[in-house]
């Protein structure tokens, strides 16, 4: 019989022990709309934003029943947050339910797809939805999703820093609006180390470290949000504040409980 219920957690190891970091373009499941080219290498934008599962790990879903894709818990710590928060680290904790759809996609299901949407905020990049409003703000002379299309794919992006300028200019107010305030300052913070695919790598390799609990069984969904918010919950009560990546609105739940009990 299958053990059901909470695995525990698991230790700080570095991302990359779990996440392959992939090239922006080039690693597309299909040649759909959006193509560039970035550092010299022209493609269609890769699958999940360039973050793949590392073969054969924990997260790896090619041979897998969607439904028993890894949901649960999991906690993201970076490096380098010595001046910004209580902690020393920026980090969040965040939660991923079981999948609702009838058909989903395997890579948007699970921790595996909020890894790899923190991921993008971290380097910078839109969400693949939001390119188009981009781009149309950015040139208002072209009205015509195939005009957008072509604009962008006629762009030759020196490095990551360049797509990034792109995507800020186009947005007017000098920032990808679809990218929290906090991740947009992670990005700034290491805006050297997030230049170049290279230097990317590096930099998930040795700065960021990932850690999960896993939940399987009957009513997963009330018992993951249980999970997050006792995490939580205790990383406030060890460094009097949340997570600097978690979105403040959290404290709605948890605040003031410590005067009142």
């Amino acid at each position: 019989m299958s053990r059901t219920g909470w695995t525990g957690w698991t230790d700080l190891v570095p991302f990359t022990d779990h996440f392959q970091i992939r090239h922006y373009v080039g690693h597309a499941a299909a040649k759909r709309d959006w193509n560039t080219t970035l550092e010299g290498v022209p493609g269609h934008l890769s699958r999940a934003e360039g973050l793949w599962p590392v073969d054969g790990g924990k997260f790896d879903f090619t041979d897998i029943d969607v439904n028993k894709i890894p949901v649960g818990i999991y906690f993201i710590r970076i490096e380098g947050g010595e001046s910004h928060h209580p902690s020393g680290f920026f980090d969040y904790i965040g939660l991923a339910n079981p999948h609702t759809t009838a058909r989903p996609n395997r890579f948007q299901v699970g921790i595996f797809q909020r890894a790899y949407e923190h991921y993008r905020k971290i380097v910078g990049i839109p969400h693949r939805n939001k390119i188009s409003e981009y781009i149309s703000k950015g040139y208002p002379d072209l009205h015509e999703r195939s005009e957008w299309i072509a604009e962008f794919k006629n762009q030759n992006f020196k490095n990551y820093e360049e797509l990034r300028k792109f995507f800020d200019d186009c947005d007017k107010e000098g920032h990808i609006s679809d990218i929290p305030k906090n991740f947009k300052n992670i990005t700034e913070k290491f805006r050297d180390e997030l230049t170049t695919f290279e230097s990317i790598k590096e930099f998930f390799a040795t700065k960021v470290r990932f850690s999960y609990n896993l939940y399987s069984g009957a009513n997963a969904e009330p018992q993951i949000a249980k999970g997050e918010g006792l995490a939580l919950l205790a990383y406030k009560n060890r460094y009097e504040a949340i997570p600097y990546l978690n979105d403040a609105n959290v404290l709605s739940a948890i605040g003031r409980f410590n005067e009142i009990i």
